[in-house]
């Protein structure tokens, strides 16, 4: 990890230039790698801090600073992925409700020349993290719906003009899902029914219309990565984190990648949050937006949202084994929604 830099010294200006603590310095750091686990535009640490007087400052804090290997250093520079976390913690979270937790940014720097980006935040590692192998309980997608919800809502369409940084629309690499789906149905062809399979072919052939069609719908700032892996959950808490892909797009989009995703979801339970969404807009004040637009927009997220395992089990085909299993389970889970959702139909309908 870069962190060469990060020392006692260089940890005491930064806290001390946010006001984190007065006249204290810190004295001795101990860092501790997640290089287990899984974050693929950023390298995360914790640090554990003494300090050479007894003050009111963090024990421990995560520090984030650019990958610095290949393919996801070309990857975070490409989609300018710390600009934006920086962008949503400067600009954009102090627009939005108390109740929205999130860590704390004590410090963040942009990528320059002779510096990567770093940002050093609050450590909320005492909750517990969610895990994409694993998959999330049917409560746990429930409230990460609702908290999303709270997000679309307070951006919701013309209220996005507050946003003029973000780039729009920006779905990752969904334009090469005609160019890599062969692959992926070669390699999930035993795995995945062929009904599934004719689905994501439909979307492939498809992709230019549903695009289309997404950006004639609301649009909100969308978190754009809403895995379990970037969930932490404690008692009666919930904490989203991971904001370097945030975007203005549909917000069914993230509604997608949630539950097609994350768990393995009957139509039922799939629709029911769908309506949990809708209500929780409608509570934060989204108007003139049914029940039925809201179900509208969950399928052609899903749709869109089946480009991410398309894609990376082109691109990390030669991962880690959990990462390769990671892969494996998107696919699985996605289709499976895809299916149940009759995704099929949906695309048929939105080409005429």
């Amino acid at each position: 990890m870069q962190t060469t830099y990060v020392d006692s010294q260089w940890l005491t200006c930064a806290l001390k230039d946010k006001g984190v603590f007065g006249n204290a310095n810190v004295l001795k750091i101990e860092r501790t790698d997640f290089d287990h686990i899984p974050s693929y535009l950023s390298r995360i640490a914790r640090f554990s801090l003494e300090y050479d007087k007894k003050c009111d400052a963090p024990k421990s804090i995560i520090v984030k600073v650019q990958p610095d290997k290949e393919p996801f250093k070309s990857v975070e520079q490409l989609y300018l992925a710390f600009e934006r976390e920086i962008y949503f913690y400067e600009k954009v979270a102090p627009k939005l409700p108390n109740s929205f937790a999130l860590p704390r940014c004590y410090f963040a720097l942009y990528n320059t020349k002779s510096h990567p980006g770093i940002l050093v935040l609050e450590d909320m590692s005492y909750l517990a993290a969610g895990d994409q192998i694993k998959g999330l309980t049917f409560e746990q997608v429930l409230e990460a719906t609702r908290r999303i919800a709270i997000l679309h809502a307070t951006f919701w369409d013309k209220k996005l003009k507050e946003l003029s940084w973000l780039a729009e629309k920006n779905y990752m690499m969904i334009n090469r899902y005609s160019e890599f789906f062969p692959l992926f149905k070669e390699k999930y062809q035993n795995q995945i029914d062929p009904e599934s399979l004719a689905i994501g072919e439909s979307i492939a052939q498809s992709l230019d219309e549903l695009l289309s069609l997404a950006a004639s719908r609301p649009q909100s700032l969308v978190h754009c990565d809403l895995r379990a892996d970037n969930l932490r959950f404690g008692k009666n808490e919930l904490v989203i984190f991971d904001w370097q892909l945030i975007t203005k797009a549909l917000p069914g989009f993230d509604l997608g990648r949630l539950l097609g995703e994350n768990s393995d979801l009957t139509k039922d339970e799939q629709t029911n949050l769908v309506s949990v969404w809708h209500e929780t807009l409608c509570q934060f004040g989204v108007s003139q937006y049914s029940r039925e637009d809201a179900l509208f927009d969950y399928k052609l997220g899903l749709a869109l949202a089946t480009h991410v395992p398309v894609i990376n089990a082109a691109m990390l085909k030669d991962a880690n084994p959990r990462t390769e299993k990671l892969v494996d389970l998107m696919a699985l889970r996605f289709f499976k929604c895809a299916k149940s959702m009759e995704l099929g139909d949906f695309v048929s309908q939105a080409q005429s």
